[in-house]
């Protein structure tokens, strides 16, 4: 099939899916689409990729002009829900005392900038993360923000599951990248790398399991029938998963499956106790597993990797022998712009940490990574007020949280602009949403 007959087939399937999806849904708001582009954004290429054609976001450092109109439209998104929140009628000063540790953490990541290598670049980077906070509160004091969150996450993947497929097999100069040390090809479809297309393929087949997960139906049959044009998206979102052969990835979509599942059962939901124990429990021991080699090889052994997670440890291991600050690091997302930085990643051709909570060591010392921790206790408390108060938000909530955890062991997205990072920081933020199951997703009718 010749690549413009595929990419007109891909529209067309595209906007039946938004068709399907307006069908027993109100209309979404303004607000509802801004934040669907920035979804979009942080979750895909940048946008000059796509203007320029490249497969990758390493392949605009030649020109600055890709840097400013990514920099220009999320500053524009920004403004937007600025001028909206300003608008609503929100209770800041509750607000801001429900959620003083993530403030903190914020304030002191905006602070670090200050004495980076390269405070513009820094700085920068950090409005990213504050936008996205800003675009977080847009969604959740929407009318009803349970749906606001459905909307705007699965107009996300209706639009970035089919195009990743199509620039995958008829555009591969932009669905299929090349190491940049090694020269191996991998997919990314749309997004940069084979890890963040792992990263789209489990978080979008969560979310649409959730949104088919419909109480009215008891029958899962009758509510993937209801619902046939969301479960055609989640097969997508599967295939998606393993071709990007990232073994994180596939590794928390099972924990997520069954951490999403698991939580629906009242009796779990009924002990806060229990949710909490069960909770810690898991990070301990998946710790454990992570730490010690003998127990690591179990895991690594039956997703066909190697116990040093891909030469991950080595990384490890090298960056915690830098001579960085213990206390402050080295300034926001700033320690792989160092000379000492630049130098490991150039050894080991890397350009993170590959741990979420090492990279915030190197980035933000002791400190950052202690208000993270404490970001992190305030999402899994958050949680478990959702889950036992019997939100509809409860059981995608606990499988977020668990799964975003699991996914920094091995992959940097803690405090960052990336969807993990987001939907983290999503986890963190207070604001009550509608208690009764009533309040849940409707169904998707079909065409």
């Amino acid at each position: 099939m010749p690549p413009i007959l595929a990419a007109f087939f891909c529209t067309v399937f595209i906007l039946w899916l938004f068709r399907c999806n307006a069908k027993g849904h109100p209309k979404p708001t303004g607000a509802s689409w801004i934040a669907t582009i920035w979804v979009y954004t942080i979750a895909s290429k940048p946008i000059a990729a796509w203007i320029y054609g490249k497969s990758s976001d390493g392949g605009l450092s030649y020109d600055s002009s890709g840097e400013t109109i990514d920099r220009n439209v999320l500053l524009l998104l920004i403004f937007a829900g600025v001028v909206i929140l300003k608008r609503r009628r929100v209770n800041w000063g509750a607000f801001f005392a429900e959620n003083r540790w993530l403030l903190i953490l914020q304030f002191f990541m905006f602070m670090s900038t200050f004495w980076s290598d390269d405070p513009f670049v820094a700085l920068k980077r950090w409005i990213r993360v504050a936008g996205g906070v800003v675009i977080i509160l847009c969604i959740l004091t929407e009318e009803d923000p349970v749906q606001a969150i459905r909307q705007v996450f699965v107009r996300c993947i209706y639009v970035l599951i089919p195009l990743s497929f199509l620039v995958m097999k008829y555009y591969p100069e932009v669905g299929v990248y090349y190491n940049y040390w090694t020269g191996a090809a991998a997919y990314c479809g749309e997004a940069t790398d084979k890890n963040a297309l792992g990263r789209l393929g489990w978080v979008s087949a969560l979310f649409l399991l959730w949104s088919l997960d419909d109480a009215r139906y008891r029958n899962w049959a009758v509510r993937i029938k209801k619902g046939w044009s969301e479960a055609l998206v989640l097969a997508l979102s599967l295939a998606i998963l393993f071709k990007a052969k990232s073994a994180t990835s596939l590794a928390c979509f099972l924990v997520v499956s069954a951490v999403y599942f698991g939580s629906r059962a009242r009796w779990v939901r009924s002990s806060q106790g229990l949710l909490a124990f069960g909770a810690s429990s898991f990070i301990i021991v998946s710790l454990v597993f992570l730490a010690v080699p003998d127990l690591r090889k179990i895991v690594t052994g039956s997703l066909g990797r190697n116990a040093d997670l891909t030469e991950r440890t080595e990384v490890w291991d090298r960056a915690l022998k830098l001579d960085t600050n213990p206390l402050v690091g080295e300034g926001y997302a700033s320690f792989w712009l160092t000379r000492h930085g630049r130098e490991l990643g150039d050894q080991l051709e890397v350009n993170e940490a590959h741990n979420g909570f090492l990279e915030t060591y190197l980035n933000t010392g002791l400190i950052g990574l202690l208000l993270v921790l404490v970001m992190l206790v305030y999402a899994g408390r958050n949680t478990l007020r959702h889950l036992v108060s019997g939100s509809p938000v409860g059981s995608l909530y606990a499988a977020l949280f668990l799964g975003g955890i699991l996914y920094n062991y091995t992959e940097a997205a803690i405090n960052d602009s990336s969807l993990v990072g987001f939907l983290l920081f999503q986890l963190a933020i207070w604001y009550p949403l509608p208690p009764k199951p009533e309040s849940a997703l409707k169904p998707v009718q079909s065409a």
